[in-house]
């Protein structure tokens, strides 16, 4: 599933920094709509200005209050501000006032992952018995962060699991 993006990804997996990102509205319902992530590019945003995060770099992006892993997506772009005209067109850009444009590199996946159960916390616990020298502490995300940095061991494990699944 989404093979070729992901092999080449993991070609070069040494270059980038891994992100887990969290997607989706604090006090929306998890069923807010049919999710489907298969567009060439997303537009991700964040809550703070997401300054460590550098073109190249990849956003593991996962679902809130169903913790389920939605796509993989590589940054294309610097981080832009919304303007004010912007957040008043789109009240929820408030709350993400700054935006990355991103490259889906998982565009079968997000169509279909709400089928699988890839959720990111179980696999940091899974990944970190495995792995007792790079043990992976998502929790932040739990309490606000509206990112945070993994190992490259964690990036690639949970971009793995993705390659693992059957295609639907």
């Amino acid at each position: 599933m989404d093979n070729e993006n992901l092999n080449r990804l993991m070609l070069n997996a040494g270059e980038r920094q891994f992100w887990i990102k969290p997607w989706g509205h604090p006090d929306f319902s998890p069923e807010e709509g049919e999710q489907v992530f298969n567009d060439s590019t997303i537009t991700i945003g964040f809550a703070r200005t997401p300054n460590s995060v550098r073109v190249g770099d990849v956003l593991i992006v996962y679902r809130i209050k169903v913790s389920k892993l939605m796509f993989v997506a590589e940054v294309v772009a610097s981080p832009v501000h919304v303007t004010a005209e912007e957040m008043e067109r789109h009240p929820h850009l408030k709350r993400w006032q700054w935006n990355i444009e991103t490259r889906n590199l998982t565009p079968t996946f997000g169509t279909y992952w709400h089928r699988y159960g890839l959720r990111p916390f179980s696999l940091a616990a899974e990944y970190g018995e495995r792995n007792p020298h790079d043990k992976v502490k998502l929790g932040s995300l739990q309490f606000g962060n509206d990112k945070l940095r993994v190992s490259e061991g964690f990036g690639k494990f949970l971009i793995n699991e993705i390659l693992r699944l059957p295609t639907p």
